[in-house]
Parts: C-alpha cells; sequence; structure tokens
C-alpha cells in the first residue's frame, strides 16, 4: 500500500490501523522530504523525488 502526502514525513495512523500483517509493504511517499526513512515494522518513507526515481513513470525509454 502507498500512500502519497505533500509534507507530512510522520507515519501515517492508516498503515497501523488497517494494514499489520508482515507480508504486506507499506509506503508513504513525501513530496517534501530532506530524507528517506525505514522503520522496523517494514514501513518505509521515502521522498516522492527517489519514489519517481526509481519507478517506471520516471523512467525514459531508448
Amino acid at each position: 500500500m502507498i500512500e502519497v502526502k505533500w509534507s507530512d514525513a510522520a507515519p501515517s495512523a492508516n498503515f497501523k490501523r488497517f494494514l499489520t500483517g508482515e507480508a504486506l509493504h507499506r509506503l508513504q511517499v513525501v513530496g517534501e522530504l530532506a530524507q528517506n526513512k525505514s522503520y522496523p515494522d517494514g514501513l518505509r518513507i521515502e521522498a516522492a523525488r527517489h519514489f519517481l526515481a526509481g519507478s517506471r513513470f520516471g523512467a525514459t525509454t531508448g
């Protein structure tokens, strides 16, 4: 599950509320984030520029 926010780098309560399974991948993408973060429960908080650069949406085809 991915949640996108503009500038709130605090872990989203929605992940704890709805997604408690270990096998689920949780990613919070933040538009204005100085540094990516990882948590022991598997949650990652990533800057949008890094997320988009590594995705097929940010890639160019040659």
